[in-house]
């Protein structure tokens, strides 16, 4: 008997608005989990309390880390 049910895992594929952008979550985190730390770094090697990202996100807000 075959299981119908999702995959345990983390490598459950994204939904994007384009398919070819979809990628897994554990992708998705790997990444987010960098970008995080390239900011912690930065805001300790340039001793700033806000750092602010503009551009190349889905939002015309900036956002504010």
């Amino acid at each position: 008997m075959t299981s119908t049910s999702p995959p345990e895992h983390r490598d459950e594929i994204l939904l994007a608005k384009k398919p070819a952008k979809a990628i897994t979550e554990a992708t998705y985190n790997l990444i987010n989990r960098k970008i995080h730390q390239y900011i912690e770094q930065t805001r300790q090697e340039f001793s700033v309390e806000r750092i602010v990202l503009l551009g190349g996100g889905s939002s015309s807000i900036p956002t504010r880390l």
